[in-house]
């Protein structure tokens, strides 16, 4: 379970596990910045475990709606995904099937049914400036990622997230340059935008949140540009009244993939996640990191 700004209360669920399986480096990643795989990297899942998995859980998709696969990696590297959706859906009595992707893997999905059994495919969005995109693997071609989002057969179903963030002064992406912005964007023919900023600390701490000022200069650019735009801004509240057994396991395997402050812990796990998190830290499972004034759990890999 997760305390989503975008989302709201979200399950996340990383079928990929360790190590980390993606073809790009992007800066906002709270991984390991190495072992990027290739888009030809392929992975087979099995799906009778995950659905013993699922039914341990089974409790949390009665109250939370929202499904996230994302994690370790690039969901859209599974070979049989659209069989992991076919399983994660039977849990699902209504609510959203969301895919965390990173864009340059696009291709698979049109090969096969997933596209109808997804209700998001999420894709964040280099920055433009120059003419260049931020660099995120040696591989990268910001040509090839709009080119798969404009022959993607279901643009509807997609959506580009604008990450922004600052490195010391500067601010990324350039307010000043958010024309160059727009127009990578309009190239894709994708309509729906994400604006967020980090909430955490990514693998290399030096980026940082910007105030909401520039996610509303960014959001007011991109609607006046034609864009269908959301700003991740609202406020997570406590899911309450579910019970998680293993809930040292469930709240490693979860700051293992993303850091989560004091707080986030709290609503997303109450009293019990607090008494969890220190004990995972006493174990060296985990340790606490400040950034930006705040203490977070990030996990640690143990082999």
């Amino acid at each position: 379970m997760h305390p989503s700004r975008c989302h709201g209360p979200v399950v996340n669920i990383d079928v990929l596990l360790p190590p980390r399986k993606c073809p790009l480096n992007c800066f906002h990643c709270p991984l390991p910045g190495d072992g990027n795989v290739p888009r030809t990297y392929v992975t087979k899942i099995d799906v009778n475990h995950l659905k013993a998995a699922l039914e341990e859980y089974s409790e949390v998709f009665e109250r939370i709606k929202k499904v996230r696969l994302w994690g370790f990696g690039d969901p859209l590297l599974i070979e049989n995904l659209p069989d992991v959706a076919k399983v994660i859906k039977g849990f699902m009595t209504d609510g959203a099937l969301i895919v965390h992707s990173s864009g340059v893997t696009l291709s698979r999905a049109m090969k096969t049914h997933l596209v109808e059994m997804v209700d998001e495919i999420s894709v964040p969005f280099p920055w433009c400036s120059g003419g260049k995109a931020l660099e995120a693997s040696s591989t990268f071609s910001l040509n090839g990622l709009i080119n798969l989002l404009r022959l993607f057969p279901e643009r509807d179903k997609l959506i580009l997230e604008i990450v922004a963030a600052r490195r010391g002064s500067i601010v990324y992406p350039d307010p000043m340059l958010l024309h160059e912005l727009s127009s990578c964007l309009s190239k894709t023919g994708v309509e729906r935008i994400r604006v967020k900023t980090l909430t955490r600390p990514p693998f290399n701490e030096e980026y940082k949140p910007v105030p909401s000022s520039i996610l509303n200069t960014i959001t007011r650019h991109l609607i006046e540009e034609g864009f269908q735009v959301v700003t991740c801004t609202q406020q997570p509240q406590p899911v309450k009244g579910i019970r998680l057994r293993g809930l040292q396991g469930v709240i490693y395997n979860h700051v293992l993939r993303e850091p989560l402050s004091t707080s986030e812990v709290l609503t997303a796990y109450g009293d019990n996640g607090l008494i969890a998190v220190d004990n995972i830290v006493e174990k060296q499972w985990a340790v606490k990191v400040v950034w930006e004034n705040t203490v977070y759990y990030r996990g640690r890999i143990l082999y």
